[in-house]
């Protein structure tokens, strides 16, 4: 088939299928549109290609044209027998032997799928059990929204996961439901681009069986939310629940930072698309567009330096594990390799909402400013991988809960069984959330629970401690626990080792753990992020909060996103004022406004906890030279 030219910038392509019956040939046509003139019906497909060397033809507007195994099937099912569908997709309506138009027409994708009818998610040819998968989902869904209706009346409903319904659901159905979350669709970053600009109109199909979008996101969401995997046996169920909700959910915070978090368990052929495959949906867009003629490391150094540079924002530093590249800074992530941690640290406040003080030294070296906290002291191995199996699982959580947490009381008076298990679940606990996320579990509960567990080995292989167990493997995987020179708890990389550094950047909201450099006198390597309970809620910087004050993170409903307040246990008050900061200057007010302004954002201080207002507080700030 040869193409013809598009002769417009907004020029692109739409593949009429021809009706045809499931064994006939695929016969399609080809037509050009200008997708500014107007609405015009048609459906996107995302499909992962499959095999490229692996080919099957159709036919188009009569010629034989080559498509993926993949795209074949999904063509065979979605034609009708009795008329034309129109449909946009990339392989056959992208010239894709011209390079010119190829990344042009990449760079419209995203104003394709938006002008779409709806996308049509193409899963695979069907299983065994696929057709059961989709009946579950869809019947749980119909039941929480009947439920609801008779509830509360005829309002509108606009997120099904708010109900309040238990999930009673069979274990083929769940098994089912499990071996759908391993269709390698669901683990592109691609697609998961193409999802974000999906309507809630659009359709997952798995061979003949189909599901609305909208009704699988909010199924998983229930699924999730009910910790129906806390009733389970099946292995890794909580951790593709959790991947694949991330998948299909809508994204309220789209800075590239979260973005990059969010999509780290994905797969890429090219490792630069973990940053391009982004800057459609990103609300912090590269300053240049992308160019896959820089190396791997050029790209993944100029967004770290966006990040902290134009956005003022250290935190990228989290992302940052151990690289075996010698010749790579530590203080630029490593993107590329899919992370060992199954969750990344949440919640933390550790720098609250200090300005960052940061120069570059020369092309590989930063000097950033921040606070020592402490050393590490002692380094204990917990879950070599979130792999291992339950028993195994169970076996390790008692032995640390009965060497670790007899130790009487903690650095602040509290019982180190409490201190223990807060920080192997990395502060994630409902209450921290307001409203209290459900999908986390109540830290007195985690407590109660461990205290049980230690002293009752006989019943601890029963299900009532698996919402314990899969919280400690879910943060603690791949990660050890350690204890500092002066007795402070934490959790940080594997890697980590006896006199480390635990420190917090100003503008980073996790405590980083460094190491004194054997190559660069008084330099650091970046090991990774950590955990450090009683360092938080920036104690480190502003002090402890006032007794009885706790922060926490409060939902915002005009920003769709958590904002950092300050609970008052004797008023009963939240209030977003950090209590340990003095009223601002007369001159100076609180915008909120200016949070949803990136540029503004990115140039607004509170005078209160800049570098010079922290010194003159007395805070010991030191700067550490990152190599």
């Amino acid at each position: 088939y040869q193409y013809l030219p598009l002769r417009d910038p907004t020029h692109i392509r739409l593949l009429t299928l021809c009706p045809g019956s499931f064994d006939d040939l695929i016969r399609t046509t080809l037509s050009i549109i200008d997708l500014k003139a107007g609405p015009r019906p048609y459906e996107a497909l995302a499909y992962a290609w499959g095999d490229q060397h692996y080919t099957r033809q159709i036919f188009v507007d009569g010629r034989s044209h080559p498509i993926t195994q993949s795209l074949y099937e999904a063509l065979n099912y979605l034609r009708y027998v009795d008329k034309e569908r129109v449909i946009w997709v990339d392989s056959v309506c992208i010239n894709m032997a011209d390079v010119e138009e190829r990344s042009h027409q990449v760079i419209m994708m995203r104003d394709i799928y938006l002008s779409s009818a709806s996308v049509l998610v193409w899963l695979g040819v069907q299983s065994d059990d696929s057709a059961l998968a989709f009946e579950n989902l869809e019947k749980n869904n119909f039941e929480r929204l009947f439920t609801r209706l008779t509830s509360t009346g005829a309002r509108a409903i606009p997120n099904l996961a708010e109900a309040n319904w238990e999930v009673n659901i069979e274990h083929d159905a769940l098994q089912a439901i499990n071996n759908i979350l391993q269709r390698p669709l669901f683990y592109r970053i691609w697609i998961w681009q193409e999802i974000q600009w999906a309507s809630d109109e659009s359709i997952l199909t798995v061979g003949p069986s189909s599901i609305g979008l909208e009704q699988f996101r909010s199924a998983l969401q229930l699924l999730v939310r009910d910790r129906v995997y806390d009733r389970s046996d099946i292995a890794g169920l909580r951790q593709r629940l959790v991947n694949v909700l991330a998948m299909v959910e809508r994204v309220s915070d789209k800075s590239l930072r979260s973005l990059i978090h969010r999509t780290r368990h994905l797969n890429c052929t090219d490792p630069r698309d973990r940053i391009y495959a982004l800057l459609g949906i990103t609300d912090t867009p590269l300053s240049s567009p992308p160019d896959y003629s820089k190396t791997v490391l050029q790209v993944y150094m100029e967004a770290t330096l966006q990040q902290i540079f134009e956005l003022h924002d250290m935190t990228i530093l989290s992302s940052c594990e151990m690289s075996n590249n010698t010749d790579w800074p530590t203080w630029v992530p490593d993107w590329s390799t899919g992370s060992e941690y199954l969750e990344h640290f949440t919640g933390l406040n550790a720098a609250g909402d200090t300005y960052p003080e940061v120069r570059r030294i020369d092309l590989n070296a930063l000097e950033a400013c921040g606070v020592f906290v402490d050393q590490i002291k002692n380094v204990f191995p917990l879950y070599s991988s979130h792999t291992i199996t339950t028993l195994e699982t169970l076996t390790t959580t008692r032995e640390l809960l009965q060497q670790h947490g007899k130790k009487g009381t903690y650095i602040r008076g509290e019982p180190s069984l409490d201190v223990l298990c807060r920080t192997l679940c990395g502060n994630r606990v409902s209450k921290r959330y307001s409203p209290p996320r459900e999908d986390f579990l109540d830290h007195s509960m985690i407590s109660d629970v461990a205290k049980l567990f230690v002293e009752n080995w006989e019943t601890a292989r029963s299900w009532y401690f698996n919402p314990l167990v899969n919280e400690f493997r879910t943060m603690a995987a791949g990660r050890s626990l350690f204890m500092t020179a002066t007795g402070y708890l934490g959790l940080g990389p594997q890697e980590i080792q006896p006199g480390d550094t635990v420190c917090v950047l100003l503008g980073c909201n996790t405590p980083m753990i460094l190491r004194p450099s054997d190559d660069v006198r008084g330099a650091f390597e970046v090991i990774g992020a950590a955990y450090v309970d009683g360092f938080s809620d920036g104690q480190a910087i502003l002090g402890p909060l006032p007794q009885g004050t706790s922060l926490v993170y409060k939902y915002d409903e005009t920003r769709k996103r958590c904002l950092v307040a300050y609970f008052d246990v004797y008023s009963g008050l939240t209030t977003t004022a950090d209590p340990r900061l003095e009223h601002l200057p007369p001159e100076w007010s609180f915008d909120p406004k200016l949070q949803e302004d990136s540029k503004a954002k990115a140039t607004s201080r509170d005078p209160r906890l800049t570098p010079e207002a922290l010194r003159k507080r007395g805070v010991k700030l030191q700067d550490f030279r990152l190599v």
